[in-house]
């Protein structure tokens, strides 16, 4: 047999609420011999008079997501007197008091929480932030190839430079490549030598690394490679050279390495020497492979 349980329900100005649902629900139990099976039921204030008809026993009365548990008795009653003995307090507790004190009951006896929602969409990108430091300078590289262009012609017996690279203190490693080019114009045909070179002075007095000489027609292309092959006070490089002319090349190959100190300023040259009147190197370069 149920019971009826009212309320009269005002919002803060005094007016009759009648808009937002009260839930009352009940776990499956025995009533009288009956089966009483887990349901809950929704109502809404008429006229700020909240009406609902219910069995005696446990249920819970839920609104604005506040819950409270409540034991509904065998007779008709005010509902209100029923939640306050559910926070422990008597009826004419003032407003402000049972709020704290519902408060304090559902930070005790928190709802049970839903199923987490969908992710909403993705916020706009916010501002740049400021640019970090600047990083510290590298290392000096190497410096490019410069092209040589001579001028005055090389004539017998002169011996000198057609052209120098800085290899600077340290910088070689195991497998650095340099290649030496130049091109040069013979006023007869006659034999020149040409010189690779490998030292501190960038002169035709540093180590020679290979010669290569040919009987000339008039225009000569000389071309070598030098590489390292170990480095240290007691480094080793090894270089080839050969000459290019119209009727076949001579090339210079060492099969043993030379042995230089890479932990100072070095410099690859390349030299020439006429063996009777001149010769006239044009463009030459050295560069790093």
């Amino acid at each position: 047999m149920t019971v009826t349980l009212t309320a009269v329900v005002v919002d803060i100005s005094g007016n009759p609420e009648g808009l937002r649902p009260w839930t009352f629900s009940t776990p499956t139990r025995g009533n009288s011999g009956d089966i009483v099976a887990g349901s809950s039921v929704s109502v809404r204030p008429v006229d700020g008079v909240l009406t609902v008809k219910l069995l005696p026993g446990p249920a819970t009365v839920e609104f604005e997501g506040k819950s409270f548990d409540i034991t509904v008795p065998d007779t008709d009653s005010d509902l209100w007197p029923l939640i306050s003995a559910a926070v422990g307090m008597p009826p004419e507790t003032p407003a402000q008091v049972i709020a704290s004190a519902v408060d304090d009951y559902l930070i005790a006896n928190p709802p049970p929480t839903g199923p987490t929602g969908p992710t909403g969409p993705t916020g706009a990108t916010g501002p740049t932030g400021p640019t970090g430091a600047t990083g510290a300078t590298g290392a000096a590289g190497q410096s490019a190839p410069t092209p040589t262009v001579l001028n005055a012609p090389l004539s017998s017996p002169d011996w000198i430079p057609i052209i120098s690279r800085l290899v600077p203190a340290n910088s070689l490693t195991v497998g650095a490549s340099f290649r030496v080019t130049a091109w040069v114009y013979e006023a007869d045909n006659n034999a020149e030598n040409f010189f690779l070179h490998f030292g501190p002075t960038g002169t035709t007095s540093d180590l020679q690394l290979v010669e290569v000489q040919h009987w000339a027609s008039l225009n000569t292309m000389v071309s070598g490679a030098v590489t390292c092959v170990s480095t240290g006070a007691s480094g080793s490089i090894m270089a080839a050279l050969s000459s290019t002319i119209s009727d076949g090349s001579n090339v210079s190959v060492p099969i043993t390495p030379a042995t230089v100190n890479t932990t100072v300023d070095n410099y690859i040259t390349l030299s020439g020497q006429p063996q009777s009147n001149l010769i006239q190197p044009t463009i030459a370069f050295i560069e790093s492979l």
